[in-house]
C-alpha cells in the first residue's frame, strides 16, 4: 500500500466474516499493516480488499506444503505396543 508506515504493524484479516467478524485466521486471508493502513483497507475495502488479496496469492508458492502454524506442537508419542 502507498505511503510510510509509522504506526505499529499487526496481522489484519483481508476478507471478514461480515459485520465486524474476522474471516478464518490462515495464511491466505492475513496480511500485516500498519494501523494506519489497516484503516484505509477498511475504510475503502471495494478497492483494497482485491489488491490484497493478489497480493497474497502471489507471496504464496503454488507448491507450497501447508505449513503447521502453531507453536506449541504435539509432544513425541511413545510406542504404544
Amino acid at each position: 500500500m502507498p505511503g510510510l508506515c509509522s504506526w505499529r504493524v499487526e496481522l489484519d484479516h483481508i476478507d471478514g466474516g461480515g459485520l465486524s467478524r474476522r474471516g478464518p485466521s490462515t495464511p491466505d486471508n492475513l496480511v500485516s499493516l500498519c494501523s494506519g493502513h489497516h484503516r484505509t483497507k477498511t475504510d475503502h475495502a471495494r478497492t483494497w480488499r482485491p489488491l490484497l488479496r493478489e497480493y497474497v496469492a502471489k507471496a504464496q508458492p503454488e507448491s507450497a506444503e501447508p505449513r503447521n502454524l502453531n507453536p506449541y506442537p504435539e509432544p513425541p508419542r511413545g510406542d504404544t505396543e
